[in-house]
């Protein structure tokens, strides 16, 4: 990660590596993925304002690439509210759908709640996710 300021820069890669074997002796190649991502944090008083955007390729199988963008504002760094939006690619499986979230953390313990909002044909229709975590 590089950061100038109030804005960070990284680029990342996952599953960079040989394929795994089941234990029924199938082989599989790991689905590599390269991403590229920018983001800028203002903060004054109790209050914080984020943006970010991210490009992602992947590779392994039929090549695809995706992008996402989201805000989110904050307060006293306690409460959080989030927004964003991925498109992708259907017909390589990467559907496209926006977010809508938010988050909490006391004591150092977190709880985040995001609802994704896509179309009725997607597998990410009506996914509500909720996480909870601590932070050391």
């Amino acid at each position: 990660m590089y950061r100038i300021k109030n804005v960070s820069i990284s680029f990342t890669g996952d599953n960079l590596g040989l394929p795994v074997t089941s234990s029924s002796g199938t082989r599989y190649s790991l689905p590599m993925n390269v991403r590229l991502s920018a983001s800028y944090e203002n903060r004054w008083d109790r209050h914080s304002l984020a943006a970010a955007v991210e490009g992602q390729a992947y590779f392994g199988g039929l090549p695809a690439g995706g992008c996402s963008v989201g805000a989110e504002y904050g307060f006293n760094s306690i409460a959080a509210l989030r927004a964003g939006y991925h498109y992708g690619s259907n017909k390589n499986g990467l559907p496209s759908y926006a977010s809508i979230g938010a988050g909490l953390s006391m004591f150092g313990i977190t709880v985040d709640a995001a609802y994704l909002i896509a179309p009725a044909r997607s597998a990410m229709h009506n996914t509500f996710m909720v996480g909870i975590g601590y932070r050391f």
